[in-house]
């Protein structure tokens, strides 16, 4: 047999691991567990009840963090409804708990492959994001025109599609509102949102039994219960048993008073024994009571016990998982993709990461700063000479977001700026940009044309 928990193999008969002290009964039973809520969250995917599926398929995963199957299913449900980051986690988990024939290999470097694909998500997240701030300020129709592009970069992507469908309510554009929500629940026939919108903007029975999530098929037929229920209370309880013993005595000793007054010292003696054993079987309850008591006492700590492993084990594999994406960015930074090594990079929570790995990010990120600064203020050298000043202005901006303490073109990138706001004839810009350069980088190569103008301005 193999341990659930450590891969350890040890004896069939066997109670407790060798190996990691894990209670071996109690570990098969949770990964049976797990696989049932994965059996059941296939069997809610196939029928695109994807939120239901999402639902069961964390609870598989919390039950056996190395359930890769519904790991992997669970990514695939995320990256059916638009939330990519989601499924990667997932899927870079399981890559970590097992990477040989695991198809996230393949979901994982079809994203790699296709960076086109990630820059449009992270794009459409960003637009999202902007549309949900519009929306609390009460900008609808901002909003709705950031949704339609979000959904054009994103087209399953089933919350955008919701809050779109939010917009058009409150508008009063109910037809617009039916398109979206009878769409959303072709994906998700089980999103909540979409079901709740359904009921407001869907007027007639007929497009409600059309629209509205049908229930799952029942489930294929089950081996037999695993663990089948039985009565443990007896036909008679203890005090049941207890009363009858004394009403015999009784009956007993009143026959041999009535019947055999001679006899009464002996059957006197008789009482006491009848009384003393009553007794004795009133402290032999008690003792069997507390035994009873401290057995389910000591269930209870082992409970407790197991569980806090099983959180520690929880949060190791979360780690893990956290570890493994931010180890996606060295990955991004050698093939050149410098802007997808810096997302990932700054969407990673390093809580928990050694001190190398830190340092390592942060070597990376600072080499990203570098070259996408230098390569920003050089197309936006190129621009400004072909005369070009709108896309020059965009360049230099991008260049002044990666500025380091010891970036040596910052200097001469304000003074770009100046000179187009003047050729603009915005000169109290353009001032402010050639006071940035005059006041703070002396060794720029444009400095004394900067103090010029500047001079010339004032």
């Amino acid at each position: 047999m193999t341990c659930q928990n450590c891969n350890f193999k040890y004896e069939s008969n066997r109670i407790i691991c060798p190996h990691c002290g894990n209670d071996v009964k109690v570990t098969e039973k949770i990964v049976l567990i797990s696989y049932m809520l994965y059996e059941k969250g296939l069997e809610q995917a196939k029928n695109k009840h994807l939120t239901s599926a999402i639902e069961t398929l964390t609870r598989s995963v919390d039950y056996n963090k190395n359930n890769v199957e519904a790991r992997n299913l669970l990514g695939l449900c995320y990256f059916q409804i638009g939330l990519f980051a989601d499924a990667l986690k997932h899927w870079i988990i399981s890559v970590a708990a097992k990477h040989d024939k695991n198809p996230a290999n393949d979901y994982l470097q079809s994203f790699q492959l296709d960076s086109r694909l990630m820059e449009r998500y992270s794009d459409s997240l960003a637009m999202y994001n902007a549309a949900l701030t519009q929306v609390r300020q009460r900008n609808d129709d901002l909003a709705t025109i950031q949704l339609k592009k979000v959904i054009e970069y994103n087209p399953n992507f089933t919350e955008a599609m919701n809050l779109l469908s939010l917009c058009y309510i409150v508008s009063k554009q109910e037809s617009k509102a039916v398109s979206l929500v009878t769409r959303v629940l072709d994906i998700d026939a089980s999103s909540p949102a979409a079901l709740r919108y359904s009921k407001i903007v869907l007027h007639t029975k007929d497009f409600l039994k059309q629209s509205a999530p049908q229930p799952a098929p029942k489930q294929l037929a089950r081996p037999a219960e695993i663990l089948s229920k039985r009565s443990s209370a007896p036909f008679f309880s203890a005090s049941a048993v207890l009363s009858l013993v004394i009403g015999a005595a009784i009956a007993a000793l009143l026959f041999i008073f009535v019947f055999n007054p001679p006899q009464i010292e002996e059957k006197n003696q008789t009482i006491a024994e009848y009384e003393s054993n009553i007794q004795s079987e009133k402290e032999k309850h008690k003792e069997e009571l507390k035994q009873k008591e401290s057995e389910i006492q000591a269930a209870n700590t082992e409970a407790e016990e197991w569980k806090q492993k099983y959180e520690e084990s929880t949060a190791e594999t979360e780690l893990a998982g956290r570890i493994t994406q931010a180890e996606l960015a060295s990955v991004y930074y050698s093939a050149g993709r410098l802007t997808d090594a810096l997302s990932v990079i700054d969407s990673t929570d390093t809580t928990g990461f050694s001190n190398e790995l830190i340092e390592e990010l942060n070597t990376i990120k600072t080499q990203v700063y570098k070259q996408l600064g230098v390569s920003e203020y050089n197309a936006g050298r190129s621009h400004y000479n072909s005369g070009r000043y709108t896309e020059a202005v965009q360049a230099f901006e991008a260049a002044l977001r990666y500025v380091l303490p010891d970036s040596d073109y910052t200097g001469d990138a304000y003074y770009y700026l100046g000179r187009i706001a003047e050729m603009n004839g915005d000169a109290q810009a353009a001032s402010s940009y050639y006071k940035l350069t005059v006041d703070n980088y002396p060794n720029a190569l444009n400095y004394n044309s900067a103090v010029n103008r500047y001079n010339r301005l004032q």
